[in-house]
C-alpha cells in the first residue's frame, strides 16, 4: 500500500525545490537575470517570466518574487485537482491527482511529482525525529546538560569542532550563540542519534524559561524546530527557525536605526518611504497566550509561505516590543486591533542591497520596520530594525 503524502508536506517540498532551483541558477545574489532564467526548471522559468512581464522595462526579478509567483500559480492548479471544498481529501495529495495535474500542465505535473517523492522521503525522517523528541521525558535538560544523551560540540570560532560541521549548522550555531554572547541565555550543540539516524541538535535557553530547539540531519538539512518552556516540549514551529524572532531571541545582534518621517530623509537613509507599497497588508491577527507568552499566531489572510513566514516573525517581534503591554494576562489576543503587518520588498540604494520588509504599523506611536535577508540555507534573518516613533 502506498503511503499518503500530506498536502502541506508536498507544498513545503515544492517550495524547497523551487528555491533550490533558483539558487542553482543564480548562486551569487537575490536577482535572476534573463540568462540565468534559461537554466531554471520549465515551470519555475514560466513564473520568472510572469514576474518579469509585470515589471517596468529593465526591472529586476527577485528570487522571493519568483518563489511567491510559482507557489501561487501551483497552489491554484493543485486546488483544481484537489479541491479545498472537500477538507478530508484535500489533506493529502494523491498520485491520481498528480496525473490529472500533469494532463493539464505537464511542466507543473513533473515538478509536483518531484515534490511528492521528496515529501515521501523527507517528512518520514522529520516525523521520526519529532516523535522521538516528544516521547523523551526531560528532553530539554538532556540536551542542555553534559550527559550520555549525545556528544557536545564546541562550535565557536577557533574551536576544532567547528570545521567538521555542515555550513548550515555553523550558521545556525552562530545565530544561537549570539544569545549567549549577549548574556541572555546559553546555547548547546550536540550530535546524537535520533529517529533512526545522526542529528545535530541546537538547544538554546534564556535566563527565563523559554528555549529553542533546531534539528538538522548530518548534511545540515533542516528537519524541525520547536519551542520549549522550562525544558519541556511546547510546540513545533510552522516555519523552521521561527522561534528566533520570539522574546529575547528577536533582539540579538542586529542594527537598530531611527525611522525618519520626511520623505527626503527616508530616501537619504535607505528606508522605505511613505508611498512604499507592500505586497500584502494583514489586519486579521489573533495571538494565543499563556502566562504572558505567545503560544500561537493565527490569521485568515491569504498568504504565500514566504509571506506567512515574514508575517509571523513580525507579529512576534512587535508583540515583544509593544503590544504585550496592552494584552490580557491569558487567552486569545486580537492584535489586529492595535495595528497591521505589511510585507513586501525594498531596494536600499545607499547600501545597494535588496531586503525583505516586515512593517508593523501601530495605531499609536509604536511602529517598527524590520529589514530581513536570507542566509545561504534560506533562513530568514533580521539585518536591521527601524524604530518609527
Amino acid at each position: 500500500m502506498t503511503r499518503s503524502v500530506l498536502t502541506r508536506d508536498a507544498q513545503q517540498a515544492l517550495a524547497r525545490l523551487i528555491r533550490d532551483d533558483l539558487e542553482a541558477a543564480s548562486p551569487n545574489n537575490d536577482i535572476v537575470s534573463k540568462d540565468e532564467a534559461t537554466a531554471l526548471d520549465p515551470f519555475v522559468r514560466r513564473a520568472a517570466g510572469a514576474v518579469r512581464d509585470d515589471k517596468p522595462k529593465y526591472g529586476r526579478v527577485k528570487k522571493d518574487e519568483v518563489v511567491d509567483r510559482a507557489m501561487s500559480d501551483a497552489m491554484a492548479a493543485w486546488n483544481d485537482v484537489n479541491p479545498r471544498s472537500n477538507p478530508r481529501d484535500h489533506r493529502t495529495l494523491a498520485k491520481a491527482e498528480i496525473r490529472a495535474l500533469g494532463q493539464r500542465d505537464p511542466e507543473l505535473g513533473a515538478l509536483t511529482q518531484r515534490a511528492y517523492e521528496l515529501a515521501r522521503g523527507g517528512p518520514d525522517r522529520a516525523t521520526a525525529v519529532r516523535s522521538a523528541i516528544e516521547a523523551q521525558p526531560g528532553i530539554g535538560a538532556l540536551l542542555r546538560r553534559a550527559s550520555s544523551f549525545g556528544t557536545r560540540i564546541d562550535a565557536r570560532e577557533g574551536q576544532p569542532g567547528r570545521a567538521a560541521l555542515p555550513d548550515a549548522v555553523v550558521s545556525a550555531h552562530d545565530a544561537h550563540y549570539a544569545v549567549e554572547a549577549a548574556d541572555l541565555g546559553a546555547a548547546t550543540l550536540k550530535r546524537l542519534t535520533l529517529g533512526g539516524g545522526p542529528v545535530y541538535a541546537l538547544y538554546t535557553t534564556t535566563d527565563g524559561d523559554d528555549a529553542l530547539l533546531e534539528l538538522f540531519d548530518d548534511r545540515g538539512g533542516a528537519l524541525a524546530s520547536a519551542r520549549f518552556f522550562g525544558d519541556s516540549f511546547d510546540r513545533w514551529d510552522t516555519h523552521f527557525g521561527e522561534g528566533r524572532f520570539s522574546g529575547v531571541f528577536g533582539r540579538r545582534g542586529h542594527a537598530i536605526t531611527e525611522g525618519y518621517s520626511e520623505r527626503d530623509e527616508q530616501i537619504a537613509n535607505g528606508q522605505i518611504t511613505r508611498d512604499w507599497r507592500p505586497d500584502v497588508a494583514v489586519r486579521d491577527i489573533a495571538v494565543s497566550r499563556d502566562g504572558g507568552r505567545i503560544t500561537g499566531i493565527q490569521t485568515n489572510a491569504s498568504l504565500t509561505p514566504h509571506q506567512d513566514e515574514v508575517f509571523r516573525a513580525v507579529v512576534a517581534l512587535a508583540y515583544e516590543r509593544t503590544t504585550q503591554h496592552a494584552a490580557p494576562g491569558n487567552g486569545d489576543f486580537d492584535m489586529g486591533r492595535y495595528g497591521q503587518v505589511r510585507v513586501g520588498t525594498h531596494h536600499d540604494p545607499i547600501v545597494g542591497r535588496d531586503f525583505i520588509v516586515g512593517d508593523w504599523v501601530d495605531h499609536d506611536d509604536a511602529s517598527f520596520t524590520f529589514y530581513f535577508t536570507r542566509d545561504d540555507a534560506g533562513r530568514l534573518d533580521i539585518a536591521r530594525e527601524q524604530v518609527n516613533g
